[in-house]
Parts: C-alpha cells; structure tokens; sequence
C-alpha cells in the first residue's frame, strides 16, 4: 500500500496510535500531509496548519504531562493558527491538535535566544 512516504519505524499499541513523519494519530486517521506546525525549532511563535480539517483546540504539553498551554481555533479550515511560545522554557513538548472526533500529536522544540 503506498501511504506516500516511507516508513522507517512502525510501533503497534494497544490503543491504535500510528506513528508516522513524528505525528501520532488517533481516531479516524486521515492524511497527515495535511498538518503542518512551524517553524520547529521555534523561537518565539509557531503557526499550526490543517488544510483538510477544522482544528478545535491545540495544547502544548511539556514532558512531564504538565499543560503549558492550551488555545481554543475558532479559524476556519485551512488557515493557519498563531501559538505565542514567549515565556516557555527552551525544550522538546508535545503539540497536540483536536478536530472532531481526531487528534494529532506532534513534536516540537523551543529554542529561544535568552
């Protein structure tokens, strides 16, 4: 089955998370080429990005598990979102994106010049 791109490492979990381009899906997938979060490495901001979805929320979730923060998309589909990262310690965090019924979780580092 061509997914369109290639798959280097592909883990099963009880809970059907696939992981593919550093994305972990849940729910109904559907195609992660769509989803875009730059810049990564970030400084001061990111943009999120869904050209086939409406996002709902997006959380940005530290290492531990800990919410650092959490915004509410009232954009349509297909345009991008601001996340403001000033005030976030430099470090890996999760982003992860809600649309209906799905969620993505995607890697991103903060890199501020402090």
């Amino acid at each position: 089955m061509d997914v369109g791109f290639a798959v280097r490492d592909l883990v099963f979990d009880p809970n059907e998370w696939i992981l593919g381009r550093s994305i972990v899906l849940e729910g109904d997938h559907s195609d992660i080429s769509s989803i875009a979060i730059y810049p990564n490495p970030a400084k001061s901001s990111i943009s999120v990005y869904m050209q086939d979805k409406k996002m709902d929320r997006i959380e940005m979730v530290d290492a531990q598990g800990r919410v650092m923060q959490e915004k509410q998309v009232f954009e349509l589909k297909g345009v991008p979102t601001q996340l403001d990262l000033r005030g976030i310690a430099n470090g890996v965090y999760f982003v992860k994106i809600y649309g209906g019924d799905e969620s993505w979780v995607t890697r991103l580092v903060v890199a501020n010049e402090n």
